[in-house]
């Protein structure tokens, strides 16, 4: 159910000043740099190079604080749950994995290449959803959070005019070099040609690794790059043809199209019912988590580029 609060609401619950084991951080920059093989160049503007070392400090400097902010609170939350032996259980997480997974991508093997590209693996992905799960447990008993039939039906009627669903086409989409690209990819889709294997040859977008067979599935209007979106939903279903935007060369296809349609309470209750039990997550985790702070021993020993004081 909730899978982006952790920064924000992390972050949200900055706590005071711990002591810190070490002495001032240092000013300035060093006198003498890394050699380079230690610390390389990672980028040149103009011929002058900026060092991965600079980088780093830059990121430490800007983030450092709010990073290790959320760490500690995370933390804090984790040992809770932990006193209080809360956990979540296999078939939960197995489950809430199985989603994440056929929510986000297409396929298997674009998960796999989201991984690589990444730096990530199933396991790192398996243990944040682990941890976001225990957190909502957490807060969900200890605070007595629950979400009514009155409340879901109430959140229905106040927002009916908005939960139903604009019109949408089933789209197949690949950008393509030039226009003479185009139109030979369109011939050959006219012959009978896999749409699949030609985004492979010809896609110049960056989500064909997520979508590598160019299938966007039902995309509602106002979705789209506007000119895209003018084009796609202009379109007859079955047809094929090229477009030239402000973005580059197109190839566009329309399998299906969907009329718009009023909201459906029952096909709605259950999303409803989890949005508004994340809206009293939200609610309640800072001062939970400022309770967690308030009697815990938090130590900042290095107080590095961040100026963490």
């Amino acid at each position: 159910m909730l899978t982006t609060w952790t920064v924000a609401l992390l972050l949200a619950v900055p706590g005071p000043r711990a002591h810190a084991a070490t002495g001032a951080p240092s000013k300035g920059a060093p006198d003498t740099a890394p050699s380079q093989a230690r610390d390389p160049e990672i980028a040149k503007v103009n011929g002058v190079a900026i060092l991965r070392s600079q980088f780093q400090d830059k990121l430490l400097h800007d983030y450092g604080q709010a990073v290790m902010e959320s760490m500690v609170n995370r933390l804090l939350l984790l040992q809770e749950a932990r006193s209080r032996k809360i956990a979540p259980d296999k078939a939960e997480i197995d489950g809430r994995m199985d989603a994440f997974v056929k929510n986000r991508f297409e396929t298997q093997e674009a998960f796999a290449d989201f991984l690589q590209r990444s730096g990530a693996t199933a396991g790192m992905v398996r243990e944040e959803i682990m941890q976001e799960t225990t957190i909502e447990k957490l807060i969900t008993q200890a605070k007595g959070l629950s979400v009514t039939d009155k409340e879901v039906q109430t959140a229905f009627e106040k927002n009916k005019a908005r939960l139903g669903s604009p019109p949408s086409v089933h789209l197949r989409m690949m950008k393509v070099k030039d226009k003479a690209v185009a139109d030979e990819v369109v011939a050959k889709l006219k012959k009978g040609a896999e749409f699949a294997s030609l985004v492979e040859e010809n896609s110049l977008l960056e989500s064909k690794k997520l979508k590598p067979t160019g299938d966007y599935g039902f995309v509602p209007q106002g979705q789209l790059p506007p000119e895209i979106d003018k084009a796609a939903f202009a379109m007859k279903v079955g047809e094929t043809k090229t477009l030239q935007t402000k973005l580059g060369h197109f190839v566009l296809q329309i399998l299906e199209a969907r009329a718009a349609q009023a909201a459906d309470f029952n096909q709605l209750k259950s999303r409803l019912r989890d949005a508004l039990m994340n809206e009293k997550f939200q609610a309640a985790l800072p001062d939970f988590v400022r309770g967690l702070r308030e009697k815990a021993d938090i130590q900042f020993l290095d107080q590095g580029p961040s100026g963490r004081q």
